[in-house]
Formats: C-alpha cells, sequence, structure tokens
C-alpha cells in the first residue's frame, strides 16, 4: 500500500527487540518521556508493562515508569522541564514539576517502507533561527547551557526541533559536527530531516548519513542501527536506480529484522523486494 513518506505518522522507538510508539506533539504539551544518557557503562531497565530486562546504550526516550537495576553505574536522565538529574543504580527519577515543558515526545521515525521518495520543499539555509517560536529558542539556549556533553547536547536539541517539524534547525546544528556524531537516533534524525528539507543535494546528503549511521551500528553490534540504515540505503539507492546494492542492502535489514522478532518490518521488507522483482 503507498504512503507519502512526508505523510506525518507515529515515530517508532527500537529499544532492542521492543518498539515503543509515541505521537507527534506540540512544543508545549506535557512530556510522558524522559531522554536517558547512559554515558560510559550500558543501562538496564524494565518498561512499564513488561516483564524482561532490557539494556540499553545509546541515548533515546524513555517512558515514565521504567524500573532502572540495581547494578547500574551512573547516568543522566534529562527532565521535561530540562534539568539534568545524575543517577546510579535503581533509582527512580524524581523530575521536579513543571506547568510548562518544551521537548515534545519524540524519538525515531519508521524507516521508508516504499520507494516513493520526493524532494525536500525547501532549503535548509532558507529558515531562520527567528522562524523559530520563542518557546524552542528558549527551550534550545537552556539546552546549551545544561552540564551536558557535546552528544548529547546535540541529541536533545535534535529531538527539539524535529519535534517542532524544524528539520532546517537540525541541520543547520548538525552538518557541521557530521564527522563527530556517534549517536545512532541522532544521525537516523538528520537523515530523515535531509530528505524532508535539506539542501539542494539531499538525496547524497542523506545516503552519506545512512551510511554513517550503519557503519557506527555495525561497530557496536547495534542490529536495530543496523536495520534501519539499510532500509534507508535500499530505498534511496533503488531510487538512484542502483538495484543491485538496492537489493542487498534491502536483504541485510531483512535478516537484521527477522533476528530482532521485529515480524512488522520483516513483512515489510519482503513485500518491499516482492515489488523489486
Amino acid at each position: 500500500m503507498k504512503q507519502r513518506f512526508r505523510r506525518k505518522i507515529g515515530l517508532w522507538l527500537g529499544l532492542g527487540g521492543l518498539l515503543l510508539q509515541p505521537q507527534w506533539a506540540d512544543a508545549k504539551s506535557v512530556l510522558s518521556e524522559m531522554i536517558l544518557f547512559p554515558g560510559a557503562q550500558p543501562v538496564r531497565l524494565t518498561l512499564p508493562a513488561a516483564a524482561q530486562e532490557v539494556t540499553v546504550t545509546t541515548m533515546r526516550p524513555i517512558p515514565a515508569g521504567v524500573n532502572f537495576a540495581s547494578e547500574n553505574g551512573v547516568f543522566k536522565i534529562l527532565c521535561p522541564d530540562l534539568t539534568v538529574l545524575i543517577m546510579s543504580g535503581g533509582e527512580s527519577p524524581n523530575c521536579p514539576p513543571s506547568e510548562t515543558t518544551f521537548l515534545a515526545q519524540v524519538s525515531s521515525p519508521p524507516p521508508l517502507i516504499l520507494d516513493d521518495i520526493r524532494g525536500p520543499a525547501t532549503d535548509a539555509a532558507e529558515l531562520s533561527d527567528a522562524e523559530l517560536s520563542a518557546d524552542v529558542q528558549t527551550a534550545a539556549s537552556r539546552i546549551e547551557q545544561l552540564p551536558l556533553a557535546p552528544q548529547e547536547k546535540w541529541y536533545a536539541l535534535t529531538n527539539l526541533y524535529y519535534a517542532q517539524h524544524a528539520c532546517p534547525a537540525v541541520i543547520r546544528l548538525l552538518a557541521p559536527q557530521f564527522e563527530t556524531l556517534r549517536e545512532p537516533l541522532t544521525l537516523q534524525l538528520l537523515g530523515v530531516c535531509y530528505l524532508q528539507a535539506g539542501s539542494t543535494d539531499w538525496l547524497a546528503q542523506a545516503a552519506r548519513t545512512f551510511a554513517r549511521l550503519l557503519a557506527i551500528a555495525q561497530e557496536a553490534d547495534n542490529l536495530t542501527g543496523q536495520a534501519i540504515a539499510q532500509h534507508y540505503l535500499a530505498v534511496l539507492l533503488k531510487k538512484n536506480a542502483e538495484t543491485v546494492d538496492a537489493r542487498r542492502y534491502a536483504q541485510q535489514a531483512l535478516q537484521c529484522y527477522e533476528a530482532l522478532g521485529n515480524a512488522e518490518m520483516a513483512g515489510a521488507m519482503r513485500h518491499l523486494l516482492a515489488t523489486w522483482e
């Protein structure tokens, strides 16, 4: 079933073999999720209403009600009011109450299912900071001042801008840092933004971004990151009439989805491959 890439649909957060589904939200909506910064050590946690523990090694939003394992080392939580908590072990986040929050629920978009990509509507340079809302500019300034490492700040700012559909702001933020970006979700959102509102060479920039995501995911044995990167690369290469390489990436993405137990996306990849026969 065909659907346009730019359609606003639910965002998927891959957490091992589990999928959470937060939705688009407005700038002042109450954030029911926090952002986890694992630090040097993986963080073990149990999701609400889930029986099994999962290991988190990359920065990502987490829902309220998460239970942390007692053996965890030191890690950080970014609260909805943009305060940072330093935590360890099985502590529960105690974020301050706030009437106004700036971050919206956002993780990462689903990978493309169809090879129906359109070019961007605008160039990244055409949107100035002045065109961002005052709330978003205030939130960005506060994030810049937080006691976070550069990769953590870039991730938080990317989530902020992407949640407000400000892809040009994402590109302006991350493009100069490209060679140092290492967070899978940061790279994925940057690649998606090149497709949605990127520069004039949007297709090449998107492919370059997903290729970097794939390399980093392979280095970390991150199957979710590999599946997503290979899925995007397959569709982008097919769009560029590079069918042999496109099929190779699609087959590899299928294998990753199967290994993750993600039957829905594995089925989508089989359907995609069948349409390329």
